[in-house]
């Protein structure tokens, strides 16, 4: 496998405050209208994922 991408978004306004801290000083109508507004970025970098048959042989 020479690429992967795994795309999420976050269900709840939670997922967003786990990720990033200060957005709890945030009022939740604000947060949300950013996150409607904001680009799409990357949250975090995976390595070293394998497909299970390769790892195997």
């Amino acid at each position: 496998m020479e690429k992967f991408a795994f795309v999420i978004h976050p269900l709840e306004l939670s997922d967003v405050l786990r990720k990033f801290n200060s957005a709890k000083y945030t009022p939740k109508v604000v947060l949300e209208k950013i996150l409607k507004l904001a680009p799409v970025f990357t949250a975090s970098h995976i390595t070293g994922v394998r497909e299970k048959a390769k790892a195997l042989c």
